[in-house]
């Protein structure tokens, strides 16, 4: 299926094609051949006239023939002199009219010259039928054209989900690993954190398929199912994010939640799986930011006005103003080692994307060696249900 509506417009225009040329092809034919049959009939009609050179007679042949066929040009000479001259356009050969030439063995010096048209109705309908063509195949590239791009906007889907794929599940696969090691000394609140952190894992993937899905509809226009928006409590969200991140880098005291509102859940209307993936990648970026050296990564979580402002506060070196204007598109990054899998600029793009998506935004704030703040700013909904 996929090959073949690749191909289909393709295909289309190569048939409009053929179709203009083979018919061109055989109007051309028809008009030679018509205007040959008419030379030899009319030199048939008045072989001893033109053998005998009576100019006379073949005028007024001639004048007779000019009134009844569908002629452009009508020639005909005696030595360099014209005895006989009609003509309506140029006599030479063109698109739609054909030059058929009387050639007399026993008077060289002779010489009778038609060019003609096609029929009226015929030569309408040809060029109806070109113009209607055309307009074809200008439709038929367009859509060529659009189908191309779409193509490729899908193909590009499909690299971007491969890139993210690698990049959201470093963090909790990540976790996995050390909570293997710790499985024998504390196994029920390993187990529960395993649990966690598979759900995380599940969520990914499940976001991961309707991408996928999102890229298959921009080629082919099936029809999707629009996402169900939902509440996401953001300190359980925050709580289980900072949970994992302790767990990956031993120290309980380098992420640090503080809940700035008096609130006792703090609502917004984001999704909860993008919401953590968001987060999860702007902590890790503060902890790679810090390097060997260490420092303090914070998260604080506080109201303001009809917005949730979620801060991640490193005190690491900090990132100059002319990155700091280019951070948030992808590929977009600042002191991190692409080839490590990271410093592509996938996590602060997701997350400027998820925020936009929930009508919030994504604030970047820093200055060489005092440390970067980035604060996710998400309308507040009234109230948490379940």
């Amino acid at each position: 299926m996929f090959i073949i509506k690749r191909w289909i417009p393709t295909a289309s225009i190569l048939v409009a094609l053929l179709t203009a040329l083979v018919l061109a092809g055989a109007l051309r034919f028809y008009l030679t051949h018509s205007a040959e049959q008419f030379a030899q009939d009319f030199q048939r009609q008045n072989l001893f006239e033109i053998n005998s050179i009576d100019t006379l007679k073949l005028t007024a042949r001639l004048n007779a023939l000019a009134d009844s066929m569908n002629w452009v040009c009508i020639e005909a000479s005696h030595g360099e002199r014209y005895f006989f001259e009609r003509r309506n356009a140029s006599c030479e050969t063109g698109l739609i009219k054909q030059r058929a030439d009387i050639h007399v063995p026993q008077a060289d010096d002779l010489k009778i010259a038609f060019t003609v048209r096609l029929p009226q109705a015929l030569e309408f309908g040809a060029i109806l039928f070109f113009i209607l063509q055309g307009g074809l195949l200008v439709t038929l590239i367009t859509v060529a054209k659009r189908e191309e791009r779409q193509l490729l906007k899908a193909e590009k889907a499909l690299v971007d989900l491969a890139t993210q794929t690698a990049h959201d599940l470093r963090s909790p696969l990540s976790a996995l690993q050390l909570l293997t090691t710790q499985l024998q000394s504390e196994k029920g609140e390993t187990i529960q954190q395993f649990k966690t952190i598979a759900q995380r894992i599940e969520k990914i993937a499940e976001g991961l398929v309707k991408t996928a899905k999102s890229a298959r509809w921009a080629q082919y226009k099936e029809p999707l199912e629009e996402p169900a928006s939902r509440l996401c409590d953001l300190v359980e969200s925050i709580n289980s994010v900072v949970a994992e991140k302790r767990l990956t880098h031993g120290s309980t005291d380098q992420v640090h939640l503080e809940v700035a509102s008096a609130a006792p859940s703090a609502a917004a209307l984001i999704d909860p799986t993008e919401l953590a993936r968001a987060l999860s990648n702007l902590i890790q970026n503060s902890f790679e930011a810090l390097g060997a050296g260490g420092g303090v990564v914070r998260v604080l979580l506080e109201r303001q006005g009809s917005e949730w402002i979620i801060s991640v506060i490193d005190n690491g070196p900090g990132i100059p103003s002319e990155i700091l204007s280019q951070l948030g598109t992808k590929g977009a990054s600042f002191g991190k080692d692409s080839g490590q899998g990271s410093g592509l600029g996938i996590g602060l793009y997701h997350a400027k994307n998820t925020l936009e998506s929930a009508g919030g935004r994504l604030e970047i704030r820093s200055r060489p060696f005092e440390g970067t703040t980035i604060r996710l700013c998400i309308p507040a909904s009234p109230t948490l249900t379940a």
